[in-house]
């Protein structure tokens, strides 16, 4: 039944392997044929039979249609020179700006922003365009296209190897493979060999929409330069799938752009462009229908000599077709097929008014202008162009099109002389040496898929889809895949006309395939559409014959895919199909991880714990359900007998764990310990630590055991014992290069949430910033972008507490952190960190009203504008206590210490506070907090107070902590001021205050901050005013460097009797 067509396939092979381009000549050009233009007039004694001849016209219907093409640009000019001046912002300030134009169909809204390609080629700008598919047949269409054309420019511009250099020192290698996916030529100009990265897709999972936009941000950051601004033009928005709108919004609201114009065209009717979230400045242009002074302007203009007045004409044309561009144009051409408007013998344009009210009859739309033209043509040109519109797509393979219809039973004389016609009548254009042809207009496209009848629509999807995967062994294995995707994708068109088993399965199983492939390129939502179809059309059957596997891979997949896509419901949904058929709990250990995903994605942190735990338990492991403080001690002393005997070198010597159903409860555990980090249940993260600690003792080393290792050195530190948790967070993060980590979100995970909380224990507080560096790093690779900014969040907090960083800086560096995350939707981490926002904003003297005021100001009214849930609003009064705690004490508020400090103790004595880079300030903020308090009451409760957080520092210290000298000394010089065993000389405690001086200077801002100001008040207690004074010039320094300005206003006003 099917045609084969053997000589044109063969080129066809060679095209598509090889790229030959030199047989494309032989591939279907025979039937295309370049028109002589000598004019806007016709050549007389035109052949009538031929197709490219005009039959009721004196004139050349193509050449009119070229000088009509400008017709929407008439008018215009006040909007030519606001989009020209947008490109002169970008180009001269080095911004970025976004551009939307909408309007009608036909308005004239490509030409209108293709007329800015030439004036910013001419500035040395990049004007590359994408448009979308309204089949769309490819997911990303118009930005694979757009970037595909980009890096053409890259690799002819003269300082290529300059960019690519640049890409190279900027790019990870998976951001590459990421790009790949959506710009196959970036591999050959970033010179990356085939063969590697298709090896490297196999070690990791399928990157996420996340990464995908994270790698084309710090790509458009390279290749966006002052010297070379780039235009980025997105037409036809409006028929985008919902992926490429999610990388399109990435690319608005990304602030860190720069030198970037991004334009947006869409029907203003289809698609509302304010539900984008957009950070860029953005401007909209409106493309208001034609006057009839400009209908008049392009007819002169063409047709400078007329019979009769040319306002009449224009005033008819523009009734008729409301001022559209595109209607216009063909209703001009209309008139000119039907006699009405004719050119006589001395070039004069006549016509007839009166004929042309009474005899022409033009719709109301565009379509069903378009509709009535491609009625008129032939039954074989209607055929061609219905089936490439419907089932192929905008842009499309001209022999695949040959093999679809002659398939279906169109002579090949035939179908040649059809596309003859379509591309004579400007239907459709040929590129690519004619072996590819898009449609000239989407209008074009709809108005051809819309003359299909709706009864023969599914059947028509049906059959070719079927004709499609009969010939994939036909064409190249470039092509197969491409084809697999068209052919799944009209079959699922016509799912409901399948009426046997056998039908369904054999779409099911295509779909699955086809999705699994677009998973592979980002295209999640694409790939979940499909599963859609398959799931709603699989026989009950399935799940008891051999096709068993088939459905618990279809809707395991399925579920995952929903969890991406944020469809909570529908994942919950596929996840109980599952479980309600899956034989064995093997078969259903996918569904148990992203149920558990699931209820994290939805911020449900609770949910997710006991889910993880109920999952454990259905696995055959032991795990309480409750978490008591009794459950918890004996898991500590059953991972301390596990761990007896043991040296170094015996973990180290441990296999690798290997079994299926451990590693799944490792992650089980894992996500336990994500979950228990985001509400703060610092147990059940204790808990789930060491668990897979055990595990991994029992059953080999893994990623996630070296995870347990960490947060058994994390429990160490809580409970004192910091010599045992330095030997164990040092033994953990050493491992971790020799384990192959199969998930890079479990090494973000690592990264941000162990090894940031033990080496602080072993290395100074400036060299623990790399760590936070490579986690974050870590974390952005696997688009993890909650352990990102946690990475982002403890690099704050350790800039805070050492002096690499002054507080404008670091603040700055944390609202850029805050814009940039905001746009990935990672709201929960910016909203827990308002608080520590705000106190550094209160110090530098940025804060509103009174500095020790946590309400109001700039940081905390986002907490307002996210409206945190329950389990949120727990933990953020946790952390408002702890800030403006410090800061009261900062700025000596004694009445809320004195409120707080039971509650303080409590805060800073928890298991991971303990463990936190600020355990060194926050512990010595205990002691002179609860000293002065003492001073105050003499209730020697605060002076235990003191004295616990004094332990603290001193087991610290006597364990090799290089970050606990600083503290240590400060804190022993204050109690020998204040305890009445311990009081010095003046003499005696200025050097013992000296001495913690040398060490503070090196240590950090507070701690030079804290000694100076005991000095001070040291020698103005004697009278000592010209000390007092040379320490308080010292005080007012540090406070400058550090950009502590409210601090310094404080100063004076307390120091006002040395000052004066």
């Amino acid at each position: 039944h099917f045609c084969r067509h053997k000589p044109l396939l063969e080129k066809m092979e060679c095209i598509l392997e090889y790229g030959d381009t030199e047989t494309v000549s032989d591939l279907g050009t025979d039937v295309f044929h370049e028109r002589e233009k000598k004019g806007i007039f016709a050549r007389a004694g035109a052949n009538e039979d031929d197709p490219s001849s005009p039959k009721s016209s004196k004139v050349d219907i193509n050449v009119v249609r070229n000088h009509f093409h400008s017709l929407p640009l008439k008018g215009r000019s006040e909007e030519i020179l606001f989009l020209r001046s947008a490109f002169d912002r970008v180009l001269d300030e080095h911004n970025s700006e976004v551009v939307f134009v909408e309007g009608q169909a036909g308005a004239g809204k490509s030409v209108y922003v293709e007329s800015l390609r030439n004036y910013a080629t001419d500035k040395s700008g990049w004007f590359v365009a994408g448009k979308f598919d309204q089949c769309q047949t490819v997911p990303y269409s118009a930005l694979a296209e757009a970037l595909s054309d980009l890096i053409d420019l890259l690799q002819q511009h003269d300082d290529h190897e300059k960019v690519r250099s640049q890409l190279a020192g900027h790019l990870r290698p998976r951001d590459v493979r990421t790009l790949s996916v959506l710009i196959p030529n970036i591999r050959e100009f970033m010179q990356v060999p085939e063969k590697d990265v298709s090896e490297s897709r196999t070690e990791i999972t399928s990157p996420s929409v996340l990464q995908l936009q994270l790698a084309l941000r710090r790509f458009l950051h390279i290749v966006a330069r002052p010297c070379h601004p780039i235009v980025l033009f997105f037409d036809d928005l409006h028929f985008a799938e919902d992926d490429s709108v999610d990388v399109v919004e990435s690319l608005l609201a990304d602030e860190m752009s720069r030198s970037l114009l991004i334009v947006c065209s869409y029907r203003a009717n289809e698609f509302d462009s304010s539900r984008l979230e957009c950070h860029l400045d953005k401007h909209i242009v409106s493309m208001r229908a034609l006057t009839v002074a400009d209908v008049k302007g392009v007819i002169l203009e063409v047709f400078p000599r007329c019979a009769g007045n040319a306002t009449d004409l224009a005033e008819v044309v523009h009734r008729k077709t409301h001022g559209n561009a595109y209607s216009v144009t063909e209703f001009i051409e209309l008139l000119f097929e039907k006699g009405f408007l004719e050119v006589n013998s001395d070039r004069t344009l006549t016509w007839n008014l009166n004929l042309i009210l009474d005899a022409t009859d033009v719709a109301d739309s565009v379509a069903e202008l378009l509709k009535g033209k491609i009625r008129r043509l032939s039954s074989p040109c209607q055929m061609v162009l219905q089936i490439a519109a419907a089932c192929l797509g905008h842009r499309f393979y001209v022999p695949l099109l040959e093999l679809v219809v002659t398939a279906a039973g169109l002579p090949r004389n035939a179908y040649k002389k059809a596309l003859q016609i379509a591309e004579y009548e400007c239907l459709i254009e040929r590129f690519g040496g004619g072996a590819f042809a898009k449609f000239s207009h989407d209008k074009i496209q709809q108005a051809a898929s819309d003359t299909i009848e709706e009864e023969g629509r599914e059947r028509l999807h049906l059959n070719v889809g079927r004709i499609v995967l009969s010939s994939l062994e036909q064409f190249g294995n470039a092509m197969k895949v491409n084809l697999k995707l068209l052919a799944a994708q009209n079959m699922s068109v016509a799912s409901d006309s399948l009426t046997s088993d056998k039908e369904k399965i054999a779409l099911v199983v295509l779909n699955l395939e086809a999705a699994k492939l677009l998973r592979s390129r980002c295209a999640y939502a694409k790939a979940a559409g499909l599963l859609r179809v398959a799931s709603t059309i699989a026989p009950e059957t399935m799940w008891r014959h051999e096709h068993y596997e088939t459905a618990v891979d279809l809707f395991s997949t399925l579920a995952e895919l929903e969890v991406a896509l944020c469809k909570h419901d529908r994942c919950r949904s596929a996840i109980k199909m599952v479980k309600q058929h899956a034989s064995s709990q093997d078969d259903k250990l996918r569904v148990y991880m992203t149920d558990v995903k699931n209820y994290i994605a939805e911020s449900r942190f609770e949910d997710a714990i006991e889910a993880a735990g109920v999952y454990i338990r259905a696995l055959g492991v032991r795990f309480p359900s409750k978490v008591s403080k009794l459950s918890l001690a004996a898991e500590v002393i059953r991972t301390k007998l596990r761990l007896r005997g043991r040296s170094d070198e015996d973990i180290r010597a441990l296999p690798t764990m290997t079994d299926k159903s451990v590693l799944h409860i490792m992650e089980l555990l894992n996500n336990i310990v994500v979950s228990g980090y985001w509400i703060s249940d610092h147990d059940i993260i204790t808990l789930a630590g060491l668990r897979m600690l055990q595990e991994t003792l029992v059953h080999g080393l893994s990623s996630e055991g070296l995870y347990g290792l960490g947060v058994f050195a994390i429990v160490e530190s809580s409970l004192q014992r910091i010599g045992s948790a330095k030997r164990y967070g040092i033994l953990a993060c050493s491992l971790w290069p020799e384990v192959r980590c199969p998930s890079s979100s479990v090494e973000s995970r690592f990264r941000s949430g162990v090894t940031q909380l033990v080496t602080h224990l072993f290395t100074p507080l400036p060299e623990c910033l790399l760590e936070y560096k490579i986690a974050h790093t870590a974390a952005m690779d696997a688009a993890d972008y909650f352990n990102a900014f946690s990475a982002i969040l403890g690099e704050t907090s350790c800039n805070l507490y050492c002096k690499e960083k002054p507080l404008y800086a670091i603040t700055e560096d944390l609202d850029n952190a805050c814009k940039q995350y905001e746009s990935f939707g990672v709201t929960y981490q910016i909203v827990t960190i308002c608080y520590l926002w705000q106190f550094m904003l209160n110090v530098s003297g940025c804060g509103e009203g009174n500095p020790t005021n946590m309400q109001g100001g700039y940081a905390i009214d986002k907490i307002d504008e996210y409206n945190p849930n329950e389990e949120m609003t727990k933990t953020l009064k946790t952390y408002q206590v702890l800030n403006k705690f410090i800061i009261c004490y900062y700025f000596e508020s004694w009445d809320y210490i004195r409120e707080k400090m039971s509650e303080y103790e409590k805060i800073i004595g928890a298991t991971f506070t303990v463990t936190q880079p600020s355990v060194y300030q926050t512990q010595l903020i205990m002691v002179l907090a609860a000293l002065r308090i003492y001073e105050q009451t003499g209730k020697r409760r605060y002076l235990r107070a003191a004295r616990g957080s004094m332990k603290v520092l001193s087991k610290l210290h006597g364990k090799q902590c290089p970050n606990a000298r600083s503290p240590l000394l400060i804190a022993s010089a204050e109690f020998a001021r204040v305890v009445p065993a311990q009081k010095l000389t003046v003499a005696a405690l200025e050097a013992k205050l000296l001495a913690a001086l040398a060490e503070a200077k090196k240590a950090s801002w507070f701690d030079h901050y804290v000694v100076l100001e005991r000095l001070v008040d040291l020698f103005y207690g004697k009278d000592d005013f010209v000390l007092a004074r040379s320490y308080l010039d010292d005080l007012f320094d540090v406070c400058d460097e550090w950009g502590a300005f409210a601090l310094g206003s404080h100063l004076e006003e307390k120091y006002y009797a040395i000052l004066h």
